[in-house]
């Protein structure tokens, strides 16, 4: 790759990152959609890949899985450059540490 598409990518980037994270998220929802459904490998493979996965999965749950994977990429600037996140992350220390709290209680309490 040569140093103008690699200063291009590295604005682009960094662009993306100032976006609010909401647009980015309904931005990669749409996106993921899309490239799933537009002929090609990546549609395919995702396709496939989730099949494996869950083999009764439906349409809808096969679309869901391409919008996360578009939030998930859209987001990756947001996340990648700032030292503080100011986005409120719902639930994860409200719900996420008690329950690994939980669970390491829980093996703990096995392994003895």
């Amino acid at each position: 790759m040569g140093p103008a598409i690699h200063r291009l990518m590295t604005f682009l980037f960094w662009l993306i990152s100032r976006l609010p994270l909401r647009l980015l998220q309904a931005v990669g929802g749409a996106l993921g959609l899309l490239a799933a459904r537009m002929p090609g490998r990546y549609g395919r493979r995702l396709r496939e890949n989730f099949l494996l996965a869950f083999p009764d999965a439906s349409g809808p749950m096969i679309d869901e899985a391409a919008r996360s994977a578009g939030r998930m990429a859209m987001e990756m600037p947001y996340f990648w450059s700032r030292k503080k996140i100011g986005a409120r992350l719902y639930g994860f220390d409200d719900y996420l540490w008690p329950e690994l709290e939980k669970l390491q209680r829980a093996a703990m309490a096995s392994s003895s």
